[in-house]
């Protein structure tokens, strides 16, 4: 048995060790980039749907603000018929 034999073997018993602890290391990595992929992708989602959200709460206040100013005057309105039905029965 020679040098070589003995270092060869040396050799190969230190990389099959070190086979069987990097391989769950490099699987623990990708999985790790993988998930944090996920969760960028995840995040960039919610952001657009928030966005998509705050702009149709907008609209929605818009258009409340549109049917509130209507009922306001439609209350002024009928306040008025009312003054002038009044006024109107008065006179008869």
């Amino acid at each position: 048995m020679g040098l070589i034999d003995i270092f060869g073997g040396f050799m190969m018993m230190h990389l099959e060790q070190i086979i069987a602890i990097s391989s769950p290391i490099v699987t623990l990595v990708v999985c790790l980039i993988n998930n944090w992929a996920i969760i960028k992708k995840s995040e960039n989602k919610q952001d657009r749907l928030i966005d998509i959200i705050e702009i149709k709460i907008d609209n929605l206040s818009k258009q409340v603000e549109k049917h509130n100013t209507v009922i306001e005057r439609t209350y002024e309105l009928e306040k008025q018929v009312a003054i002038l039905k009044s006024n109107k029965n008065k006179e008869d």
